[in-house]
């Protein structure tokens, strides 16, 4: 435990985050490092994370949730994509340094490197995160097993979720381990079809 925070190593540099029931991610890049959401922000996780990152920590919000983004104010370079921009800058600080992002974009953090894949449906501007190189796909709220994902709030589309989901299939020789946000920290890659299976029952 760290700060309120229980900080487990998932692989070498890559560290899960959990935060009450919302799962963060920090990864070192050597020279850099990003961290993958803020969670609730009830503690320090500013002092929490600082340990485990070397260089400049840059922030990658995906998506704009309250779960997601209410520990921003304790960083200052983020990341997001623009659909969600406008919600997730109204949590970061007044001087925040924001750079927006889009589909098929690499992120940089020394040898970090992660692919944006936009996954709107739980949000306009949900995004995850492909990385190639440790094989790792950050689902933000795509999948969640032994949890609940909601879609009946405003600006949530079941149709595009249901296409997103889809995406991420397409892309599964390219990852061995999906990092989901809420649930079981380890969810099969069967899992992606039986969650499709029920938007498609809905």
């Amino acid at each position: 435990m760290s700060e309120g925070y229980q900080i487990i190593s998932i692989k070498e540099r890559v560290w899960a985050i959990q935060d009450d029931t919302v799962r963060m991610y920090l990864l070192n890049g050597k020279t850099a490092s990003v961290l993958i959401d803020t969670g609730y922000g009830k503690s320090d996780l500013a002092a929490a994370v600082r340990p485990y990152a070397s260089g400049k920590l840059r922030v990658i919000n995906t998506h704009c949730h309250h779960d997601h983004i209410s520990g921003n104010r304790q960083f200052h370079y983020f990341y997001m994509h623009e659909r969600d921009r406008d919600e997730i800058s109204q949590a970061c600080p007044e001087d925040a340094v924001i750079e927006t992002v889009k589909d098929g974009e690499l992120i940089t953090a020394g040898e970090i490197s992660l692919e944006v894949i936009e996954i709107p449906g739980h949000t306009p501007g949900s995004i995850a995160l492909l990385d190639r190189k440790d094989r790792l796909l950050f689902s933000a709220d795509s999948f969640a097993k032994e949890f609940p994902i909601y879609m009946q709030f405003p600006g949530q589309d079941l149709k595009s979720y249901g296409d997103s989901i889809q995406k991420m299939m397409a892309l599964s020789a390219c990852f061995d381990r999906i990092c989901p946000c809420h649930g079981e920290p380890v969810i099969e890659r069967e899992y992606m079809g039986k969650t499709l299976n029920c938007v498609e029952k809905i």
